[in-house]
């Protein structure tokens, strides 16, 4: 993923959405984001990508579905879901546990891994969006 850093727009963003990957499959159920992610709700609009049956089972199936949506090269499938999961990440740091300088060093992260996916996307000429190809 290094070379993919150096080059902005689709490279960039690749990276971006590896390494939103990366993080989503090292929570663990007792990680403190985790529990923070069970007192937020999660919007209407992406209720069906996220199951209920448990969050740690809400971010394996977020993390498969953003993993097949990279290696399909679905990038404004992939963008809006990665966006959609940043920003519930952003929220749950606003929740009780962990502490006050770990939740804002994350949030901060967060906001930038954030803005990244957002100025790359642009850059490719990628606009997001929740649709996906009936082949998919």
């Amino acid at each position: 993923m290094v070379w993919f850093r150096r080059y902005p727009g689709l490279p960039r963003l690749i990276a971006v959405l590896q390494d939103l990957l990366d993080l989503l499959g090292a929570f663990e159920n007792d990680d403190w984001i985790v529990d923070n992610l069970r007192s937020i709700e999660v919007p209407d609009h992406f209720q069906d990508e996220w199951l209920k049956n448990s969050e740690r089972c809400g971010l394996a199936m977020l993390n498969a579905s953003l993993d097949g949506a990279l290696g399909h090269r679905r990038f404004p499938y992939a963008g809006w879901l990665a966006e959609e999961i940043l920003q519930l990440l952003i929220r749950a740091c606003d929740g009780p546990r962990g502490s006050k300088r770990r939740r804002n060093g994350f949030r901060e992260n967060l906001t930038e891994a954030l803005t990244a996916l957002r100025e790359n996307a642009a850059q490719a000429g990628i606009t997001f969006s929740s649709d996906l190809p009936e082949d998919w």
